[in-house]
């Protein structure tokens, strides 16, 4: 991919903001609802759609890691 196709930083850090916000709301509905409860028409409750999110979030920590390390980039602490 060019770099000229990669969004910019500016849009990537709105993004990333948006998504914050929406999911900062999420977990409000959780805290008020319970973990023990289904979002309409999910198959999980709310805990094991957390856990799943969580462990996704590691498969593409360790994504990066590999490619930072393939690539010969230093790690960012973050990963």
């Amino acid at each position: 991919m060019a770099e000229a196709d990669l969004p910019s930083a500016e849009s990537m850090l709105s993004y990333l903001e948006e998504t914050r916000a929406m999911t900062m709301a999420w977990i409000d509905t959780c805290a008020e609802e319970g973990l023990d409860r289904r979002t309409d028409g999910e198959e999980w409750i709310r805990l094991e759609q957390i856990v799943y999110a969580l462990r996704h979030l590691q498969h593409h920590s360790g994504e990066v890691c590999a490619y930072q390390k393939q690539f010969n980039h230093d790690q960012n602490q973050w990963t």
